[in-house]
Formats: C-alpha cells, structure tokens, sequence
C-alpha cells in the first residue's frame, strides 16, 4: 500500500498501517514511479494475487462490500449492507450507518454502479437509501414521494424516480 496525501501529519498513521511508502502531495512522477517499484519489489507473490483478483473483482461489476472509512483518525472497513443512505455534494460523499456519518473523498457516482441495486435505490443525483433502512415513502404535495428512514432522516425522491416507485407499488 502506497499513501498519497497532502498532509505530512499522516504518515505515521500510514505506515503504522503498514504503507510501504508515502507520498506527500506534489510529488514528482520519478518519485511516483520510485514508490511503486519499491512496492513491487516487496511484495509477496500472494500479495500481488490478491491484488489482482480484488481489481478484478471491481471490474467485474461485483457488487461493493466494503468501503474504507476514516473516523477519529483511524482507518476501518465499514460494511456496505450496514450503510443506511449515502448523500453526496460534487466530491464527498457523507456514508450514514449506525447513526453516524463517515466523510469519504469520492462522488456519488463512485458508488453508484458497486452497490447492489436489488438493495440500493438512487432517489436522486446527490442521494442513494438502502431499502433495508427505509420506514416509508409518502407523497408530498408536488407528488413527489418523501422517503422516511429509520434514523428519522427525510429525503426526497426525483419525480420520475417517484413515478417508477409509483408504479411498481402493489
């Protein structure tokens, strides 16, 4: 694992994870290039395995199960299927579980195409819910429907998103 970061204050906590090198912002493509073959040279057959099958995974168009969080300065695997919704401005996307929200430097649309869709549904460009988490869907007085979760969160589906939740309602 190589870190790249523009704050030098973390690359202790890089390599208390085990980074092989560190990267700090901006750096060179020698220096780049430098990092990477350090990376290789040490890195055991097995490793580089795992490696390659988990890009395979991802290209495979498996869906996510896991996303990288970072909270108190630390760095956790947070499960996909206990993420509750997922909110989203041009880069960060807030991910909400458990009551709490984790800041991830990614769009939305990082996300969008790795999540399960028999779980997750895009209610409109900025926000994703897991159904799992959905208490109930109201409509509002432009007909479009309001989506209660469980954490008493209230978001607001698109209208066609509304119209095709409509439709397929029983």
């Amino acid at each position: 694992m190589i870190f790249t970061t523009a704050y030098d204050e973390h690359a202790l906590t890089a390599f208390e994870l085990h980074a092989l090198d560190y990267l700090l912002k901006p750096f060179s493509r020698e220096r780049f290039v430098d990092a990477v073959e350090h990376a290789l040279a040490n890195s055991a057959p097995a490793s580089v395995g795992t490696a390659l099958e988990a890009l395979q995974q991802q290209d495979s168009g498996e869906p996510l199960t896991r996303v990288l969080v970072r909270d108190q300065g630390k760095i956790f695997p947070l499960r996909v299927d206990v993420i509750e919704h997922l909110r989203s401005d041009n880069k960060y996307t807030a991910l909400t579980s458990r009551g709490r929200s984790f800041l991830v430097r990614l769009p939305i649309a990082s996300f969008e195409q790795r999540l399960d869709p028999a779980r997750f549904l895009k209610l409109q460009r900025g926000s994703i819910v897991n159904l799992d988490f959905v208490e109930s869907m109201t409509p509002d007085d432009n007909s479009q429907l309001v989506v209660l979760m469980r954490d008493g969160t209230r978001l607001t589906a698109s209208r066609e998103v509304s119209k095709r939740l409509r439709e397929q309602s029983l």
